[in-house]
C-alpha cells in the first residue's frame, strides 16, 4: 500500500523535519515499554550475526532508545534521524546521531555488521532505494533489521471495529501518517529487489506502553495473532508489528 500521489524527497524533510509530534519529549517517540521489542531484535541481529555484537547504524533512530539498549549489550551504536530536534537532543546526550535521511546513506563511511529502521522504512518516500543504500552500507553478510506495522492486521482490525485509528496504522497522505505499508509476504519481494538476501518475517512482541487496559488489550492481539503464525510456521502472520530481517550477499570468491 503506499499513497498516490507519491510524495518527493522536500515533502519528507517538511512533513517530518521539524514536527515536534516527533519531538522525545512526547509519547511517539518515547522508548520505554519498548524493551521486549529491543530485546528480541537484539537476540535475532546477534544470532544472524554468528553471536557477536558489533558495528549499528539506526536509520530514524528516534530518542536514541535503542542505540542505548544495544550499546549495554556491547553493540557499537550510531544513528541518524531527519528530525532536528532528536538529532540536537541525542547529541547532547553523548550520543553519535547525524541529521540525515535513509537516503543519505551513501555518505557514510565504513560498513556495519547491522543496521534497523524501527518504524522507518513506511515514512521513507523510496523504500526500495532507501534499502539499497542501508545494503551499500552493510558489510558482507551484515543483516538489516526492520519493524513496522502489519497492515494485514489493522486492516482487518479497522473493518471489523470500525477503529479509524486501525485504518491509519496503514497509510494516509497526511503527517504523521506513513507513505507505505509492506504486508509479510512482500517483504521478502522487497529485500529481494535491493539486492538483500531474505532471511525472516516474523511477529514482533506487544509494546508494554500505555493505560493496563490498552496494554492488556495488546498481548491479547498479539497471542491471538501469533496463533495462526505458530499453526503455519509463520505462514500467516496477524500480529500488529512484524520484525523483518534481511542479509547483504557475501561473494564466495571472498567468503573465509
Amino acid at each position: 500500500m503506499y499513497v498516490d500521489p507519491r510524495p518527493g524527497r522536500e515533502f519528507a524533510i517538511a512533513a517530518y523535519g521539524s514536527e515536534r509530534k516527533w519531538s522525545s519529549d512526547s509519547d511517539v517517540y518515547r522508548s520505554a515499554g519498548r524493551r521486549n521489542v529491543f530485546d528480541r531484535l537484539e537476540r535475532h541481529l546477534r544470532a544472524f550475526n554468528q553471536g557477536r555484537p558489533g558495528r549499528l547504524l539506526d536509520v530514524g533512530c528516534g530518542d536514541g532508545g535503542f542505540m542505548d539498549f544495544m550499546a549495554g549489550r556491547g553493540w557499537s551504536a550510531q544513528g541518524c534521524d531527519i528530525n532536528v530536534d532528536l538529532v540536537a537532543q541525542n547529541r547532547e546526550r553523548g550520543l553519535a546521531v547525524s541529521l540525515c535521511s535513509i537516503e543519505d546513506l551513501s555518505t557514510f563511511e565504513g560498513t556495519y555488521e547491522a543496521v534497523t529502521l524501527l518504524n522507518t522504512l513506511g515514512y521513507a518516500t523510496d523504500p526500495l532505494n532507501g534499502l539499497r543504500m542501508v545494503a551499500s552500507r552493510l558489510r558482507p553478510g551484515g543483516v538489516v533489521g526492520i519493524e513496522d506495522p502489519n497492515p494485514s492486521f489493522h486492516l482487518l482490525a479497522g473493518r471489523l471495529l470500525g477503529s479509524k485509528s486501525a485504518r491509519t496504522m496503514t497509510v494516509a497522505p497526511s503527517p504523521p501518517r506513513r507513505l507505505f505499508a509492506f504486508s509479510a509476504r512482500a517483504y521478502p519481494f522487497l529485500l529481494s529487489k535491493a539486492g538483500l538476501e531474505p532471511l525472516l518475517v516474523a511477529p514482533s512482541p506487544p509494546r508494554h506502553e500505555g493505560t493496563i487496559p490498552l496494554r492488556i488489550l495488546r498481548s491479547v492481539a498479539y497471542g491471538l495473532g501469533n496463533l495462526p503464525a505458530a499453526l503455519s510456521g509463520h505462514g500467516a502472520l496477524m500480529t500488529p508489528s512484524l520484525l523483518v530481517y534481511g542479509r547483504a550477499k557475501i561473494d564466495p570468491l571472498t567468503e573465509d
